[in-house]
């Protein structure tokens, strides 16, 4: 019953938050790939939302460049409601 599952997952240094990026029971080459370009995407979408804030100086706002996190997905029953892609 039991089942081997790989996990790429990528730690935060100054957070030392975890992000799971994708699992699988047969991690190929192809695979790794994916995360890893899927990866880099989010991290120029991410470049790109940050430096997309025209008027704004990090020097005066102390809060420049700080987000909100996404909600945390409602739960019926223990099974979570809501669905997104991770990476």
């Amino acid at each position: 019953m039991l089942k081997r599952l790989y996990a790429a997952v990528v730690i935060e240094v100054g957070s030392r938050r975890a992000h799971l990026l994708g699992v699988t029971d047969h991690p190929t080459g192809a695979w790794a790939a994916q995360v890893a370009r899927d990866l880099a995407a989010d991290l120029e979408e991410a470049r790109h939302y940050e430096a997309a804030s025209p008027g704004r100086s990090t020097q005066c706002d102390p809060n420049a460049g700080v987000y909100q996190r996404d909600p945390p997905p409602k739960r019926l029953g223990g099974l979570i409601d809501e669905y997104r892609t991770a990476a």
